[in-house]
């Protein structure tokens, strides 16, 4: 490709030496683009964007060089991470190499609009190809995060016969204890043995337009509160609502990446299904080789917002089938895409498998926010789409039929 051909195909007519900051910024631009139209129609030749998107690495890298900016490269076998720094991002194109971006969203609480763009297309190149993304400048005080943190770790603490008074029955509400879920329908496969966690589930208490319909099924019933901790119900309310808060204005952002308006998505989360969960997974010394915290899966719903501890142990899985670590960053929120948004984008955005590897020393600690549509949402492509949905779970159906299968499949539910 000659110099002409490469200008006029990125849309700009010369770039100097001098600028080559903003010829790194066209070609990210670029990108942005054709993965654009992709979702846009989504016929788009395949092996046509596989080959944009490499020539865009390359050029990418080529014109680094020639401008003497620097990229740190860091490569660590154990975690088959690559990290480069100056916001290059690796595609699923290239083998296994990934990375999680970190991507600063205080811009979308700010009256800006092209730096409400620049986030938006920062998260839709991060969810189109990784699947996930770590976020930083969410709006969730560090205060509010470490006291759930600590309420969780003392709840955990107790006693096995006090944390049991509080164990789920007939419904996904209250304490989980160790070995109460195995994946056994997952889009992975079946899981050879139960999840090493513990963990305590909190959900929305149905309102009575749903009550009749959804009472009985998993996400049914009421909620059931610990006594001890005695702040423990608090700091829980007090997280849910910072978190439904940052749902509601990723959310936006998604519904843009779906070519819809704004408020595109809203009429599906008019009655939002949170759930939140707070997970310990114990030490694991001597962990076999099938034996996870949590077993390799993908997300039943919308979008998840994990918060970390300092141990470690999240991992994603890249193309080739290999293995890479999330770091933890203190007060971030690891942000994934869940089946019910790779299924209403026809696969543009990415469900990617993940898992939790226990520590063999140290407990790990983390608080899940999984901020999912109604129960009565349809799971197909939004009217931008020209597909029916891709061939990936879920089949068409509610989201809450598809979330009932899936719970029912994998937990262990009494009464």
């Amino acid at each position: 490709m000659n110099r002409l051909t490469r200008d006029r195909w990125l849309g700009v007519s010369t770039i100097p030496f001098e600028s080559a900051h903003e010829y790194l910024w066209c070609l990210r631009r670029r990108a942005s683009r054709i993965r654009r139209s992709r979702v846009a129609h989504s016929r788009t030749d395949e092996a046509s964007s596989r080959s944009h998107s490499l020539l865009i690495f390359s050029m990418y890298a080529r014109i680094s060089r020639q401008a003497s900016i620097r990229l740190s490269v860091e490569f660590s076998p154990s975690m088959r991470a690559l990290s480069i720094h100056d916001e290059v991002r690796a595609t699923p194109d290239m083998g296994g190499i990934m990375l999680v971006p970190v991507i600063d969203i205080s811009a979308l609480y700010e009256d800006d609009p092209k730096a409400w763009r620049r986030v938006e297309e920062k998260l839709y190149e991060a969810h189109s190809t990784v699947g996930f993304s770590i976020l930083t400048g969410h709006g969730v005080p560090a205060r509010m995060m470490d006291d759930l943190f600590e309420a969780s770790a003392r709840f955990y603490a107790l006693p096995l016969e006090q944390k049991l008074a509080y164990r789920f029955g007939a419904n996904l509400r209250g304490y989980l204890p160790l070995g109460a879920s195995t994946l056994i329908r997952s889009t992975l496969g079946s899981a050879r043995m139960p999840n090493h966690s513990e963990s305590f589930i909190v959900l929305n208490e149905l309102d009575e337009t749903l009550s009749e319909q959804w009472f009985r099924s998993a996400v049914g019933g009421h909620q059931i509160w610990p006594r001890d901790p005695k702040e423990f119900e608090i700091v829980v309310r007090r997280y849910r609502a910072a978190m439904t808060r940052v749902g509601e204005v990723i959310v936006q952002c998604f519904a843009c990446m779906l070519g819809l308006s704004r408020d595109g998505l809203d009429g599906h989360f008019a009655t939002p299904n949170p759930i939140l969960r707070l997970l310990h997974y114990p030490p694991l010394p001597d962990r076999e080789a099938n034996q996870f915290g949590s077993a390799p899966h993908t997300d039943y719903g919308c979008l998840t917002f994990v918060a970390q501890d300092s141990v470690g142990g999240l991992q994603v899985r890249a193309a080739d089938g290999s293995w890479f670590d999330v770091p933890p960053i203190e007060h971030a929120l690891v942000l994934n895409t869940g089946q019910v948004m790779e299924a209403w984008s026809s696969g543009a955005l990415k469900a990617t498998p993940h898992r939790v590897i226990n520590h063999p020393e140290k407990s790990r600690y983390s608080i899940g926010f999984f901020y999912d549509c109604g129960l009565n949402t349809r799971v197909v492509p939004v009217t931008s789409m020209n597909d029916a949905l891709c061939d990936c779970m879920p089949q068409p159906k509610t989201y809450g039929e598809h979330l009932e299968t899936m719970l029912r499949a994998n937990y262990a539910f009494t009464g």
